[in-house]
């Protein structure tokens, strides 16, 4: 049996190391493609104004059309949005009262 221990021994260090850099290399790889999808998310600002009297409008919901990314201007009519890459579109709706 001790003839087997430094060949069994070496054939577990051999895995072991195998093992590291496959995880090694997964943990890389998991960095690098969320790194790349959080590179897709842009932010967009702007301000929401009435017309004809370019007042800001206050409780604007702002949404990005097909998504679940939306937000509600403040009191000064601006809003921030994170919105994916390419092209999107946005939907404004307000409820109100005359």
């Amino acid at each position: 049996m001790e003839f087997f221990q430094p060949f069994l021994f070496s054939i577990v260090v051999m895995l072991i190391g195998r093992f590291g850099r496959i995880l090694l290399f997964s943990v890389f790889l998991m960095i690098v493609l969320s790194a790349v999808t959080f590179a897709q998310q842009r932010t967009l600002t702007g301000t929401v104004i009435g017309h004809p009297d370019g007042l800001p409008l206050l409780g604007v919901s702002v949404t990005v059309k097909g998504t679940a990314h939306k937000t509600i201007t403040n009191a000064e009519g601006k809003f921030s949005l994170d919105i994916p890459a390419g092209d999107v579109s946005l939907q404004f709706s307000i409820t109100g009262y005359v």
